[in-house]
């Protein structure tokens, strides 16, 4: 069984509404499991932890789609040897600090990641953002240009 944020939410909605519940689980005669078949209670007070452990697996789910813009922080190698995998600062929708994502640009980006680079120029891309441990990381980056900055000093 996979425990996802849809799941914990449904629980915690359950919880609430019939004053707790208790969950079964029973395997079928052509699958037999040594030993009981789990029986899980869930107590009014498990709906707040439940749905805390929703918020966490939402926070933690791949974001697609994504349009990002951001400063790139270091390139893994001198801008000669550019092999594509650079570090950008961002500042997530929804987040206060600016976070530091990995990304590894294709063939056909290395000079506008280069020039953003050298220059000190904000990047915009498009793609998809995963959390992999404790880093971010963004996958299939397209749509990658220098971003525009409009008359009030704000990027576009």
């Amino acid at each position: 069984m996979t425990v996802s944020a849809n799941l914990c939410e449904a629980v915690a909605g359950l919880v609430e509404h019939g004053k707790g519940i208790d969950i079964a689980l029973t395997w079928a005669r052509t699958r037999p499991t040594p030993g009981k078949n789990p029986r899980i209670q869930f107590t009014e007070d498990s709906a707040g932890v439940l749905r805390e452990a929703a918020r966490e697996f939402r926070r933690r789910e791949p974001r697609m789609d994504v349009v990002l813009t951001g400063w790139v922080l270091k390139l893994a190698r001198d801008p000669d040897r550019f092999d594509g995998d650079a570090t950008l600062q961002v500042l997530l929708e929804g987040e206060k600090r600016p976070r530091n994502i990995r990304i590894t640009f294709e063939q056909t980006d290395f000079e506008t990641v280069i020039r953003a680079f050298q220059q000190k120029l904000a990047l915009s891309l498009e793609g998809d953002i995963v959390q992999t441990g404790q880093r971010w990381e963004v996958r299939s980056p397209r749509a990658v240009v220098i971003a525009q900055i409009d008359d009030t000093g704000s990027l576009s």
